[in-house]
Order: C-alpha cells, then structure tokens, then sequence
C-alpha cells in the first residue's frame, strides 16, 4: 500500500490489507485480507484490474489461490533498496504513473546511499536486530533490515543465518556477543531491560528501539528508519 502510494498511483486504491494504515486515509478502503485469510468474494466484488500482494505477508498456498482466482497479480518481494526501487518503477508503469515513481525511486535510492556515505566506519559495529519475542526472531543478510544495518557502520550478528527471518532460541541469545541491540517492540521502548531479562539475554550491551514501521517495511519510509538506526549507531 505504501509502495503504491509512493509511486503515485494510490487513489486508484479500492482495497486493502486489515494492517495497512499509512497513508492515514488507505484506513478508510475495505480490508480485503489480514495475515490469515483473504476475502476473494470482496475482492471479486470490487472488480480490480490488478491485484497486488506482499510475497512475506502470504503463506504460499494462499499466494497460489490468489494467483488462481485473479487474472493480473503483481507480487512484491524486495530484499534490498534497489529491489524497494525497482518495486516502486514497476508499480508505477503498472497504475499510469511512471513517470512520479520514477522520480520516486530515484530519490530514494539517492538519499539512502548518501545516507551510508556519510555512516561507513571500520570496524563495524557488533549488532542484533530483534524482529519480534513471541517467539524471539531476527533476521539474516539478504534482508532489508540487515542490509540498513550494514549502511550505518553495523554488522548483524545472525547475517549466515539460514532464512530471512530466524527464529531463535535462549541459547542462541546468550552465545551471541553484541555491541548493542536493537529491537521494534513499543511495549518494551522504555523498559529494554524487562525486555532483555524475559528472553533472557545476559549481554550488557545497551538496547534502542526503532519504530517497527520505520524499518519493517520495505518502502520509502524506510529512510526514516535507516536514519534513526544511523543515530543510534553513531553515538556508540
């Protein structure tokens, strides 16, 4: 959703996913979907002439349904920011608006490598993102977020873990040595500690939440989330 109105073609929107809230007015479209079901009656009924689909937001079962029911699908699965560009380009051409997703990709692109121009440092800085705790899971190299991390001067310490997102265990919190820890909980923004001690992390190294749509989505937004990760980099 973000995507499409960042590439310019957003009023065009008839629908969305139940968790879609940015911009604020996409909360006012009928939620055709949440991360368990989709309502192909509902989406039949609003007759799109093209479906669009986050590829990590659907099991692949329901992804293949969907491909089955509708006759135009477009799936979205970046994995780095010139993935986040190319997204935003093909969106574009897709909806009539190429020409504002392209500016839109452009900037982007421009501003998150200026970003990690003015961040390299050596020797990078020990760090473990904490996706979610229930159970605990981070991330590995080929995702977005370890690849922002990587921009601020970080090095993300489950980076040859297999699978984008890795699910982990106490033991392998407490072998972990990082530098500071970084997690996307509003409920533990002003408690880390509570945080830390109910997984059990016996590492002393200071905790900083990022705001979890800020870096969780792979959409232009996500400059805003590379920067506050830079910050918090940059201070240490």
């Amino acid at each position: 959703t973000e995507l499409v109105h960042s590439a310019g073609g957003g009023g065009k929107l008839v629908g969305v996913s139940r968790h879609c809230d940015y911009p604020p007015s996409v909360e006012q479209l009928p939620d055709v979907s949440d991360h368990t079901a989709i309502n192909h009656e509902l989406i039949v009924g609003l007759d799109p002439d093209l479906v669009l689909v986050w590829q990590a937001g659907l099991k692949d079962a329901a992804l293949h349904q969907l491909v089955a029911f509708h006759r135009n699908v477009y799936v979205s699965g970046p994995g780095d920011f010139d993935d986040i560009a190319e997204n935003l380009r093909e969106i574009g051409a897709l909806t009539g608006s190429a020409e504002p997703a392209r500016h839109a990709a452009d900037a982007f692109l421009r501003e998150i490598r200026a970003l990690g121009a003015r961040r390299a440092r050596s020797p990078p800085i020990r760090t473990l993102y904490l996706l979610w705790h229930i159970p605990p899971m981070t991330v590995n190299a080929r995702h977005w977020i370890s690849r922002t991390i990587r921009l601020c001067g970080g090095a993300n310490v489950f980076a040859d873990a297999i699978g984008n997102v890795v699910y982990l265990n106490r033991e392998s919190l407490q072998m972990v040595k990082p530098d500071v820890i970084l997690h996307s909980l509003a409920d533990y923004a002003q408690h880390p500690a509570a945080l830390a001690n109910q997984l059990g992390i016996r590492s002393k190294a200071p905790m900083f939440y990022v705001e979890d749509d800020l870096l969780q989505r792979p959409a232009p937004r996500l400059l805003h989330g590379a920067e506050a990760v830079c910050r918090i980099l940059g201070g240490l």
